[in-house]
């Protein structure tokens, strides 16, 4: 077996294509967890809901493209991501897309601390308190929302 390295089979595995998106498997994201070792590679193959029908043939063309490689042992470990936002398609939606009507711009964030103290910073940003917040920057603001889904 030649000297495979993570970019050789990134490179292989981009050439399979999700039926539903005609993008490739490597730029949706769907695979993680690459690990190249002597005569084997494994991988997690990360399959949205809508790709469930399609899943028998992009395995086998996964394998058969790491395997021409001249890789003798592959290895997938299959995973089934969540339903998603985008519904059916099953895919993130695309930026520019509408998802909340006259909105251009979202801003999330999280500490991920739990307890107290996230609402200072909802209003900093937002310029309720202090500069700099975003009001005080010539952005229009619309009322955030505050939840402890962390913690």
């Amino acid at each position: 077996m030649a000297d495979i390295h993570p970019q050789d089979v990134l490179k292989a595995l981009s050439a399979i294509e999700d039926p539903a998106s005609h993008h490739d498997i490597v730029s949706l994201g769907w695979i993680s967890d690459l690990e190249v070792g002597y005569e084997r590679v494994t991988f997690t193959l990360q399959l949205p809901p809508a790709a469930a029908p399609a899943q028998r043939q992009m395995v086998a063309a996964a394998k058969g493209a790491v395997e021409a490689l001249g890789v003798p042992n592959v290895q997938i470990r299959i995973v089934q991501q969540p339903g998603t936002a985008a519904g059916a398609a099953g895919h993130a939606p695309r930026p520019g897309s509408d998802l909340i009507p006259n909105v251009k711009s979202t801003v999330a964030g999280a500490s991920g601390k739990g307890g107290g103290g996230q609402n200072p910073l909802t209003r900093e940003t937002t310029g309720g308190a202090a500069p700099p917040g975003l009001a005080r920057a010539g952005w229009r603001v619309r009322p955030t929302s505050d939840a402890s889904a962390t913690g």
